[in-house]
C-alpha cells in the first residue's frame, strides 16, 4: 500500500526538486514551529495559507471547519499529481499544537498513499494501515461512516472529527464503540440488530439529530449512556430505549421527589 520512505522527522534542507508541505493557520500567519522553517528557508509567504511558494506548499488547518481543510488536502493531491518532477515531504499537519487527532488528519490523505511523489509521515501511514486492516468505509469529504465490517468485534474508537453515522452503518455489527464529541447525526438503522450490545452505548453531547429508526431492533434495542437532558437523553426517554445518564443521578432524584 505504501512502499517508499517516510518523510523525515526533521527537515533543515531541501534538494531543488523536493517540496516542504507544512499546515498553517487560516490567516497565514504560520505561528507554528514547522511553517516558521518553512518562511526562513523554504520560501513560504506571510498572509498564503494555501498553496505553493517557493519550495513549500502550505495547507491551511482548519480543527472546526474541517470539510474546508479536507478541500485543501485534496487541491494538494492534485498539485502534486500535476507535478510528478517534485517530490512532496508532508508533516503531521494539525497533529502538533492544533491538537487534531492524527487517525481523522490521516484520513484526509487516503488518496496520496499511491501517489509515488508524496511522502507521508510514519504517524499517517501507521493509521491509515490500520483503517485498512479494519475495513471501516468512511466518505471522501472524512465526515461520514458507510459501513463498519460485520465480522469485527472488539473496542474501535471512531476519529475525533467525524460527524455522521451513516444509514446501517453499524447495523449487525458486534463491536464495542467510543463515538467521538465532534459526532452530530446518526442515520436511521445504524445501529439496527447489534450482534452483541451487553453495554451502554454513549452519546455524546454534541450530537443533535437521531432518526427515529436509528435503534430500530427486533429483538432487544441497545442501552444509551446519554448526558442528562441532552438531545440523545430527550432521544431515549421518547422512544422508550433502556438508558442510564453519565452525569446525573435521575433514579436518585426521582426517589427525592418521591419522599
Amino acid at each position: 500500500m505504501y512502499n517508499r520512505e517516510y518523510t523525515p522527522e526533521r527537515i533543515s534542507e531541501l534538494k531543488p526538486n523536493e517540496i516542504f508541505v507544512f499546515g498553517t493557520d487560516p490567516e497565514g500567519k504560520h505561528r507554528s514551529e514547522a511553517a516558521q522553517i518553512a518562511i526562513k528557508r523554504f520560501g513560504a509567504i506571510l498572509g498564503k495559507a494555501e498553496g505553493p511558494y517557493g519550495q513549500s506548499y502550505a495547507i491551511p488547518v482548519h480543527k472546526h471547519r474541517r470539510r474546508i481543510m479536507v478541500e485543501a488536502v485534496s487541491a494538494f493531491i492534485d498539485y502534486a499529481k500535476s507535478n510528478q518532477d517534485k517530490f512532496f515531504y508532508v508533516l503531521a499537519i494539525g497533529c502538533g499544537a492544533a491538537g487534531m487527532d492524527p487517525a481523522f488528519v490521516a484520513l484526509m490523505f487516503r488518496n496520496a498513499l499511491n501517489v509515488e511523489n508524496i511522502l507521508l509521515p510514519k504517524l499517517f501511514v501507521e493509521q491509515l494501515t490500520r483503517y485498512y486492516e479494519i475495513g471501516v468505509k468512511i466518505s471522501d469529504d472524512c465526515m461520514t461512516v458507510i459501513r463498519y465490517p460485520m465480522d469485527r468485534q472488539g473496542k474501535y474508537t471512531l476519529p475525533y472529527g467525524l460527524e455522521c453515522l451513516g444509514e446501517e452503518s453499524f447495523m449487525g455489527c458486534s463491536c464495542d464503540l467510543e463515538l467521538p464529541q465532534t459526532l452530530k447525526r446518526i442515520e436511521k438503522w445504524a445501529f439496527t440488530d447489534m450482534g452483541s450490545f451487553d453495554y451502554y452505548l454513549r452519546i455524546p453531547s454534541s450530537v443533535t439529530f437521531i432518526d427515529s429508526k436509528a435503534f430500530e431492533c427486533e429483538w432487544v434495542s441497545p442501552g444509551l449512556a446519554v448526558v442528562y437532558k441532552s438531545y440523545a437523553y430527550y432521544y431515549a426517554k421518547e422512544h422508550k430505549l433502556r438508558y442510564k445518564c453519565v452525569d446525573f443521578d435521575e433514579e436518585a432524584l426521582s426517589r427525592e421527589q418521591r419522599e
